[in-house]
């Protein structure tokens, strides 16, 4: 079942294991019809269905809830996990959330295997960036970089 194999890689990213999150990413390139790179429902699908959409959605949450490690963790707060962001396999070197919304902000996450660096993108409030036993950081227009570590965003004032 397709839909599910994305969840199970979100699951097992969460966890820590790494080569099964790989193996049912990889399941996700069964589901793409070549030509259009579509998703169908069926591996391997031979034409029945036009495009899988759910199939499409549940991919794209393997890399914003999966390899980024973010959560929605409470109202106006976003957990990014000690497990990750990690970069997806198949040679990338870089990964980029565009445009993630919290509150009435909008911010872009961008990581490498050594950095997560974080920057607003529109003119909404600031946020600010939370470390473990380290005083909050507001995020205003220029980016800051942090060392790969836990870490969470929040709207101003939001415990």
């Amino acid at each position: 079942m397709f839909t599910g194999d994305s969840a199970y890689s979100v699951a097992y990213l969460a966890l820590g294991n790494r080569s099964a999150a790989d193996a049912q990413l990889q399941l996700a390139f069964n589901h793409i019809e070549p030509h259009f790179l579509v998703f169908h429902e069926t591996a391997f699908d031979d034409g029945h269905t036009q495009h899988f959409i759910t199939g499409s959605g549940g991919y794209l949450q393997g890399f914003v809830f999966g390899f980024s490690g973010m959560r929605i963790d409470r109202v106006g707060v976003l957990t990014f996990s000690s497990k990750q962001p990690i970069l997806p396999p198949l040679g990338v070197t870089r990964a980029k959330l565009r445009g993630v919304h919290l509150l009435t902000s909008s911010f872009d996450v961008d990581w490498n295997d050594q950095e997560v660096c974080l920057s607003l993108r529109l003119d909404g409030a600031a946020i600010e960036l939370r470390l473990p036993s380290q005083p909050s950081t507001p995020i205003t227009s220029a980016a800051i970089c942090i060392s790969s570590q836990p870490f969470e965003v929040a709207g101003v004032g939001y415990v």
